[in-house]
């Protein structure tokens, strides 16, 4: 019979999936070569293909429930506490507002496409507005999420009986999702590779801490 190392090593790996899958997918829906920066709103998506946008989508819709695995896995690791739990909790409403605000963007691509598009623009300039006020905020709402998690996740370990040493209480994934920020800001021409995914970016380094540490243990 599977032993529960085994199940656990499941959750790991599927979390970790999840970030490739996702990762995948916004890579190909936001990347550009230019830069993330100009005068129009989006811009950026302009030159997204058409088979780029179909990937894209259906990469990260297939990824998304695989999150809730890895941090199953992470609920695990860190004992079961009430810590644990919240960290849990906030982990499902965290992914849940992610979810509804990255499976919006392969609509976001043609709307942005379609007004550069157009030889008048200003009809599509309310729905880009729409898009902001009720979709692009959710993005603001799960890092504040992210916040709160990480901050669970640091009285998790450094008060509860984990298996991780004290300072993986450092490695949560705000710091590291600042991290894939600051390569942006520092190091432009390998930041751009990974800014357009860094929620998943981030969670690759978190869940892959996690798994080594796992992995480790006798």
């Amino acid at each position: 019979m599977p032993t529960k190392r085994t199940h656990l090593r499941l959750f790991a790996l599927l979390g970790l999936a999840a970030t490739l899958l996702v990762g995948t997918g916004e890579f190909l829906l936001h990347f550009s070569a230019e830069g993330y920066g100009g005068s129009e709103p989006f811009g950026y998506l302009t030159q997204v293909s058409t088979s780029r946008i179909t990937w894209g989508h259906f990469l990260l819709v297939a990824g998304l429930p695989l999150y809730f695995a890895g941090y199953w896995f992470i609920y695990q690791t860190l004992g079961r506490s009430r810590w644990a739990l919240a960290v849990l909790v906030t982990a499902v409403v965290s992914f849940t507002t992610g979810g509804i605000w990255v499976t919006s963007r392969a609509m976001l691509v043609k709307i942005v496409q379609a007004r550069a598009a157009a030889a008048d623009p200003v009809p599509l300039d309310g729905l880009l507005s729409f898009y902001e006020g009720h979709y692009e905020i959710l993005v603001q709402v799960l890092r504040v999420l992210i916040l709160l998690l990480s901050f669970f996740w640091v009285m998790a370990v450094l008060k509860g009986k984990t298996i991780y040493p004290k300072w993986m209480a450092a490695a949560s994934p705000i710091v590291l999702l600042v991290l894939v920020f600051l390569s942006y800001l520092l190091v432009p021409a390998f930041g751009k590779y990974l800014v357009p995914t860094a929620m998943n970016a981030a969670h690759l380094a978190f869940f892959g801490l996690a798994f080594y540490h796992f992995s480790r243990q006798r």
